[in-house]
């Protein structure tokens, strides 16, 4: 495969028991690795792991660290990151509930200023784990998903304000000014044939996770060419 068609990205897991400055000696390495393209700090309020599994029964590491779910707020570590490692790409992965569509859409232009326009957005519909407890609603998550593509688009294919009369947001001559030195690059995040037909339709791609979602090199395959 040719060396520019691979574009290799590495992800930084980060938790607030450990002291910033070592995101910034990580993003330094990878950096000085010369194989690496881009990193992804993931955009979550907490972990996988249920806190009742993680325990000294389970897992030595539960001594030294008491949760896994004391997340950086991923933006703002991307930020860091940006200065320690300019050479880097940006990756994160928010979903579609937990910002608003202005507000996400400012973010991602920022980073992608940050990344000279190697930011990379990866947006799922939302997990319960982390729209549940925190107050959103649980079971509007494709349809804030599409509002969010479809509000993308508009923003990156108008020079003036747009509207937008969709699923739940509405808009009336929103505006962000007129700078787009840089735009990311927004995928979608997950699986699903409603949420696939969303990504065909408004995304720049698509990436999701194997077995969770691709079971076999053989529904990959099948679930690519459907893509295509």
């Amino acid at each position: 495969m040719n060396r520019r068609s691979l574009q290799v990205d590495l992800p930084i897991f980060h938790l607030r028991y450990l002291p910033i400055e070592a995101v910034g000696e990580a993003a330094r390495a990878i950096e000085a690795s010369g194989v690496v393209d881009s990193v992804t700090v993931w955009d979550q309020l907490t972990f996988h792991v249920p806190p009742v599994l993680w325990t000294t029964e389970h897992t030595p590491l539960a001594a030294d660290l008491p949760d896994l779910d004391s997340m950086p707020d991923a933006f703002a570590t991307l930020g860091y990151i940006a200065a320690s490692a300019p050479g880097l790409g940006l990756t994160t992965s928010p979903d579609a509930a937990r910002r608003g569509p202005g507000e996400l859409m400012q973010s991602m232009l920022t980073l992608a200023d940050m990344s000279h326009g190697r930011a990379i957005i990866q947006m799922g519909a939302g997990e319960i784990k982390q729209t549940g407890p925190f107050g959103h609603k649980t079971t509007q998550g494709l349809k804030r998903f599409e509002d969010q593509l479809r509000i993308y688009r508009r923003f990156l294919e108008n020079d003036g304000p747009i509207d937008h009369d969709g699923n739940v947001w509405k808009m009336n001559q929103a505006w962000l000014g007129g700078s787009y030195q840089y735009t990311p690059r927004l995928f979608a995040l997950g699986g699903g044939p409603k949420l696939i037909d969303l990504a065909t339709s408004y995304a720049d791609g698509f990436c999701t996770m194997a077995p969770c979602v691709w079971r076999s090199p053989e529904a990959a395959a099948e679930q690519i060419g459907d893509l295509k």
